[in-house]
């Protein structure tokens, strides 16, 4: 299912990647504290306009409107979606690029904290917030909720997602089991941690940064000499990261760049 996505600009996107370098996870990676969650939910909560104004982008996708809103129509529009957090913070943990170099045996790395918004007419997104220092932010905004439902299935298991295919899977007992049918097509009904490192490996391992595939700036399949962006089978964290206007993507998790048109939300001023 196509997501819609918002973020708070191109330099927020390429710096991103390099926030991913948090705790890892093999069995159980060391999870935030209590009051790094509270804190992440509290800055959420204040980052009205921003998802509101996400939510009226949205709309207007929907309904297939290409231009853009007068300021005051907009303004008008963004008040009336009156955005809440809602639930629980969730951390979000993603592939490790360590792990996909055969560097590392944590399958995964903190990513960022979801929170769950909800406007007043019934939408739902899921709100990507990092922490740069002591100050939790919002980086990004996408609609519905799996980058809230999969990490609250974790239990005592690690959850997390390869997002260069939006793929969910859980490790239990030495295994990767799949989440969603995009981990299945992947997985089957599971595989080895040593299976999954092989085939990760396999698929980005001369794609991670410092790679000649980088250096010759082809990753993704986008050739800067080229007006066309390649489909890719690539993605960005638990979502796209698309930057408005173009198609070229950040996969943050994995250090690869990507390329691929998708709809997004217009950037927040």
């Amino acid at each position: 299912m196509k997501k819609t996505t918002q973020v708070l600009g191109c330099s927020a996107v390429v710096g991103f990647a390099l926030l991913l370098g948090a705790t890892g996870a093999q069995a159980a990676p060391s999870g935030l504290s209590q009051a790094d969650l509270s804190a992440a939910q509290q800055a959420a909560s204040q980052a009205h306009d921003f998802v509101a104004r996400f939510f009226v982008n949205v709309d207007q996708h929907s309904a297939g409107k290409v231009s853009a809103l007068s300021a005051q129509a907009e303004s008008a529009a963004a008040q009336a979606k009156a955005p809440q957090v809602v639930g629980e913070p969730l951390a979000v943990y993603t592939l490790s690029p360590d792990f996909v170099a055969g560097k590392s045996a944590e399958v995964a790395k903190f990513g960022y904290v979801a929170v769950h918004a909800k406007s007043a007419t019934g939408q739902d997104a899921s709100v990507w917030m990092v922490r740069e220092g002591q100050t939790w932010s919002a980086m990004n905004v996408t609609t519905g909720t799996e980058e809230i439902t999969y990490p609250a299935r974790a239990g005592a298991d690690t959850v997390f997602t390869e997002p260069q295919i939006n793929a969910w899977y859980k490790v239990h007992e030495g295994r990767v089991l799949p989440l969603n049918e995009v981990a299945r097509t992947s997985v089957g009904q599971g595989v080895s941690l040593a299976a999954y490192q092989k085939q990760v490996h396999d698929k980005y391992g001369d794609k991670l940064a410092g790679s000649a595939y980088q250096a010759n700036k082809l990753l993704g399949g986008y050739s800067p000499s080229s007006s066309q962006a390649t489909s890719s089978p690539a993605a960005t964290g638990v979502d796209w990261l698309a930057v408005p206007g173009a198609a070229v993507v950040v996969a943050a998790a994995a250090g690869v760049v990507v390329a691929r048109s998708r709809r997004t939300g217009r950037a927040a001023r």
